[in-house]
């Protein structure tokens, strides 16, 4: 109908351009409009898992530019876990976690004691929520490619980046590539909170002298899951780095991390026992897969 076409031309303008786009709606599309392009934009961000600052700054330029209380749009954003949740079980559909940094946006209630009340969502324990990954891994690990087919790889790579970053709940998860020409691990993809501006282009070298501290370095030339080592990317701790197996050739490395706060802790052993059925994974793919 034209007046749904309408609405939906209105929701794809920024509520503060639509005059000067020439988008005609009544007050009460207006509303509805504004709504859905706010939030396709926080709800974009968000599965950026950029962080909390850039998250934040969505949320406080929506709330400028629209004229949206600032506050209530920010306890919208606050309660989105809860809600995610409740209407992916209401549906039978495991909800993966959203990030922790949401609870940042959450506003704190007190009982009749004074204590803060726990509003905290229980997601599924780490086995529900890895398994699903671990299973389009080997699926794409036992197709026999040919030539006609769809090349793999990036799936099971971006599979492996996804189980890590929104399964495990790491911060970031990058990608190294082997460069033979110039004997290096070569940076070629990132997901999760922004790579430091200079890091963004990043080749670590085989012949470096301080190698040995070195995770990513050490997990190609020993093929093995590293937990030790300087870290990557400033003092983001904790980490891990594990090779991407064709045969015994490493065809690449794949680096997760949380970013630096105080009182970081070692990974907690059921992450850690996740994180190695990965890494396992990757560590028989025939050679035929390449």
């Amino acid at each position: 109908p034209e007046k749904h076409r309408e609405l939906l031309r209105a929701a794809e303008v920024a509520p503060w351009l639509r005059r000067s786009r020439g988008v005609k709606s009544d007050a009460e599309d207006q509303v509805i409009a504004t709504s859905v392009f706010l939030a396709n934009r926080i709800v974009a961000e968000l599965l950026s898992y950029n962080g909390y600052y850039e998250l934040d700054a969505v949320v406080r330029d929506c709330a400028k530019r629209s004229g949206v209380n600032e506050h209530d749009l920010r306890e919208v954003v606050g309660e989105l876990p809860k809600l995610y949740k409740e209407w992916l079980d209401a549906i039978g559909l495991r909800a993966l976690p959203l990030p922790r940094y949401l609870g940042r946006f959450e506003s704190k209630y007190v009982d009749e004691e004074g204590d803060v009340i726990d509003s905290s969502v229980q997601w599924a324990n780490l086995a529900e929520l890895i398994n699903p990954f671990l299973y389009e891994l080997k699926a794409c690990f036992k197709v026999q490619p040919s030539e006609d087919d769809y090349f793999y790889l990036p799936q099971a790579i971006n599979c492996t980046m996804q189980a890590l970053l929104r399964a495990l709940r790491f911060d970031r998860v990058s990608f190294f590539g082997v460069d033979k020409e110039d004997d290096c691990l070569h940076l070629r993809l990132s997901m999760g909170a922004p790579l430091p501006k200079d890091k963004r282009d990043l080749r670590r070298y085989f012949s470096d002298p301080d190698r040995e501290y070195m995770p990513d370095i050490q997990s190609l030339m020993k093929q093995e899951l590293k937990t030790q080592g300087d870290p990557i990317f400033g003092d983001d701790w904790p980490f891990i780095a594990f090779p991407a197996l064709c045969g015994d050739e490493v065809i690449g490395v794949f680096y997760a991390d949380m970013l630096e706060k105080k009182g970081a802790s070692p990974l907690e052993n059921q992450r850690s026992l996740a994180t190695v059925a990965i890494a396992e994974e990757w560590f028989n793919v025939p050679v035929s897969f390449q």
